[in-house]
């Protein structure tokens, strides 16, 4: 494919990561990192982990605090953790943890989160995208619609029974990533133009 999706690709390569994905057992750990906005649909995966005691999330970044009333009214208030902006070193640790990024609305920059921790990444199929849901597409990664309930839950029973390999998922989607869409990529493009 000669055309590229080149816009804010600001990941150096030196930041990707390729840290293997924990072992999926009897939880599925989820992680959100960016704004709390009404088309990012956040408060989606505070449903999803109230319906689902397997589910545990983390949702990091501004404006999260307004979910706290929301989170801690949930039958998930334990499983739920609402924290503020972090990156680098300080977001490392919770993207170890999580075995998927989840975007259960618009998707935005999440993708290139996902791909510089080596992550795989669920995404709204009925969400309107940003362009970088072209990078989801060819990397073959998961779309499932969060407004369904059985979609999440069908997708939530595949990961803990193992149907569903998050590994090989991560890995073509940090390597599309490394070869595409980073800093050193988009400015050779630049270059060649």
């Amino acid at each position: 494919q000669k055309w590229r999706w080149s816009n804010n690709a600001e990941t150096p390569q030196a930041d990707l990561s390729t840290t293997p994905i924990p072992k999926v057992e009897d939880e599925v750990h989820l992680v959100y990192v960016g704004r709390n906005l009404p088309h990012k649909k956040v408060d989606r995966l505070i449903d999803l982990a109230a319906s689902n005691p397997a589910v545990h999330v983390r949702l990091i970044g501004p404006m999260m605090e307004d979910l706290l009333p929301l989170a801690t009214s949930s039958n998930a208030r334990d499983r739920i953790k609402i924290m503020p902006p972090l990156t680098g070193k300080d977001l490392a640790p919770h993207m170890a943890w999580a075995h998927t990024v989840v975007a259960p609305g618009h998707v935005g920059l999440l993708i290139s989160t996902a791909a510089q921790y080596g992550r795989p990444i669920v995404i709204d199929s009925s969400s309107v995208h940003a362009p970088e849901e072209c990078i989801a597409l060819e990397a073959e990664q998961i779309f499932v619609d969060f407004s369904n309930r059985s979609e999440t839950e069908a997708l939530v029973a595949s990961i803990l029974s193992g149907a569903t390999p998050l590994q090989p998922l991560a890995d073509r989607l940090a390597s599309l990533v490394y070869d595409h869409y980073t800093v050193e990529t988009t400015a050779q493009r630049f270059v060649e133009i």
